[in-house]
């Protein structure tokens, strides 16, 4: 069976577009599913989808209760308008609260105490001088928990 390369290419560029989706779950309940780009300096990057648009989304991490690791990207409605997009003003992220207490799930139910101070795309960091876990292997983390 032939597959035409247009069909190819729009399956290859669909799974990398994809390829870290996650579910931000905030304290007020409002659950975002994207792709977290990144977390720095106490702030989380994603990067949302819903049927009109794809935005970035910069969120305090004191405000979020929870991150999945999962398969969902899609928003269904229109973006909450409480929700604000890019970041909170023309400079760089605010510096207060780099890193935020929480306890990392691992696959497997594994739980392991975590002051969290960075994500990237391929890893979770608990302390700036350790190598951090594979985002691969972690399920979920919980913020504010011990």
């Amino acid at each position: 069976m032939k597959v035409p390369w247009s069909r190819l290419i729009v399956l290859a560029l669909l799974t990398c577009n994809s390829a870290h989706p996650d579910t931000i779950t905030m304290k007020d309940n409002v659950t975002i599913n994207g792709a977290l780009v990144g977390m720095s300096n106490g702030v989380l990057r994603v990067r949302v989808r819903f049927p009109s648009e794809t935005k970035e989304v910069w969120i305090k991490a004191e405000e979020v209760q929870s991150i999945e690791f999962n398969l969902l990207t899609l928003n269904a409605g229109a973006p909450p308008k409480l929700l604000g997009f890019g970041p909170p003003s023309d400079q760089s992220p605010p510096q207060t609260n780099p890193s935020a207490e929480g306890v990392i799930v691992f696959r497997g139910g594994t739980r392991h105490s975590c002051v969290l101070v960075g994500i990237d795309p391929n890893r979770v960091h608990c302390d700036p001088k350790d190598a951090g876990y594979d985002r691969n292997t972690v399920l979920r983390i919980l913020l504010g928990s011990k």
